[in-house]
């Protein structure tokens, strides 16, 4: 199905969630209808793609804006991310299926990366729908889980997911929430938990707080409810973070790999945790270079 905005916006829907969006013209000729059709064709869908795109850091900023507010530009700890901590953050270390900030009392609600310099195809971003996964669930799976709350916390780690132990004090970023939410644009119910960063389930013993975590996993993470992105220069990935989740693979030993990165949200993770030193947090447990010397923080 493809719709047609106007001469500047156009669009493919995927299946069974997601659209690839041709942008016809710069950034700053969008109107503000279009950018009210980008937003809602992204909440809707849960994740743009643009192929060929060529935008500048301010440019990317402008099209992110479409779909919820920014952080102030000195609160984006990693603007570019790189194999080369010299160029960028956050390296070649696979990441597990988790969503950015979600131990924070509001999840960022948009992540763009943008391809600068990669070898085509040969790396991937993968998202996966916590709307659909929710819709997957057997009724009296969500008659179960309708009511409890899970608690997130940032783990030590990228490819082990966080254990209590991890969790020193009440001070570590973490939170509570609903383990079903309504998304905050759209109402639609969202399963919120994630591989990496659901730390238990509120009131269960941690056998079977593991056990309820896995199970509702398996849905996340089913192979038709994952979109892996192949990147190609030019090419705009936006996934709605509060909608979904995103990974990942080991890409140490890949020579190219260079993204810009702009996030949108109500509170960066400096005025979610003011006084948490993500930095030195990042070096003793990633190691040292893992967010770069270009890093905000």
């Amino acid at each position: 199905m493809e719709a047609n905005v106007s001469e500047r916006l156009s669009w493919t829907l995927r299946e069974p969630f997601g659209a690839e969006v041709a942008l016809n013209a710069p950034v700053g000729d969008l109107t503000e209808d279009d950018r009210a059709a980008l937003r809602k064709l992204f909440y809707d869908r849960n994740y743009l793609v643009f192929k060929n795109l060529d935008v500048s850091r301010n440019e990317l900023r402008e099209l992110t804006a479409c779909l919820g507010p920014l952080p102030p530009e000195d609160d984006e700890p990693a603007p570019i991310l790189a194999l080369n901590p010299d160029e960028g953050a956050f390296g070649g270390k696979p990441l597990m299926f988790h969503r950015d900030l979600v131990y924070a009392p509001k999840p960022f609600s948009a992540i763009a990366l943008h391809a600068l310099d990669v070898n085509p195809g040969e790396t991937k971003t993968y998202y996966a729908s916590g709307a659909e996964a929710y819709r997957a669930l057997p009724d009296e799976l969500k008659e179960r889980i309708k009511d409890m709350k899970a608690v997130s916390a940032l783990g030590l780690t990228s490819t082990q997911r966080v254990q209590p132990e991890d969790v020193p004090n009440a001070d570590w970023p973490q939170t509570i929430h609903p383990l079903v939410a309504p998304h905050p644009v759209t109402g639609v119910p969202i399963l919120l938990v994630c591989e990496l960063m659901t730390l238990q389930v509120v009131g269960l013993e941690r056998e079977e707080s593991d056990a309820l975590i896995d199970e509702l996993l398996s849905y996340v993470t089913a192979p038709e409810n994952i979109y892996a992105h192949a990147w190609h220069n030019g090419d705009l990935f936006v996934w709605d973070n509060f909608a979904g989740v995103h990974a990942r693979d080991d890409n140490r030993g890949v020579t190219k790999r260079t993204l810009q990165r702009c996030t949108a949200g109500e509170l960066s993770f400096r005025q979610a945790f003011p006084n948490f030193d993500i930095r030195a947090h990042t070096e003793k447990h990633q190691g040292e270079g893992y967010q770069g010397p270009h890093s905000k923080y």
